[in-house]
């Protein structure tokens, strides 16, 4: 049988998305994203934003600006095929705009097993699921 999950949440990894074209990315994303809906047409489709990277961390795939010119692409195609987006800069990030160090792991793009809880209240608290 075919799983329709009620909501899924997608998000994009860092290997994905260095050195690359933004709007281009963005557009094979929404091309995937269009092809998903139609799949599971009972699915509500939510993307996530690309979490940030620790500042100065040369291990990262993506430069935090990368990945802010990328979550600025996403977050038109979200705009343009009306599918909801969730952004974690806030609950992720310190002061400047990277990543909060204590959550990552050593390579500056992995979120810490124990720190899961905080990109999962994100989702929680940032997108409203019906009752």
């Amino acid at each position: 049988s075919e799983i329709q999950p009620e909501y899924c949440i997608v998000g994009m990894g860092l290997s994905e998305a260095g050195n690359r074209n933004p709007l281009v990315l963005a557009d094979a994303y929404e091309q995937c994203m269009i092809r998903l809906q139609e799949a599971c047409p009972d699915t509500t489709f939510v993307i996530s934003s690309l979490f940030p990277v620790i500042k100065g961390q040369g291990k990262a795939p993506a430069s935090q600006t990368e990945i802010n010119r990328i979550n600025y692409c996403l977050m038109k195609m979200c705009e343009r095929i009306h599918m909801n987006m969730i952004y974690n800069s806030e609950w992720l990030t310190d002061s400047e705009g990277y990543a909060e160090k204590d959550y990552f792991l050593n390579d500056g793009f992995h979120l810490k097993a124990g720190y899961f809880s905080i990109y999962t209240d994100c989702i929680r608290y940032t997108f409203h699921f019906p009752e």
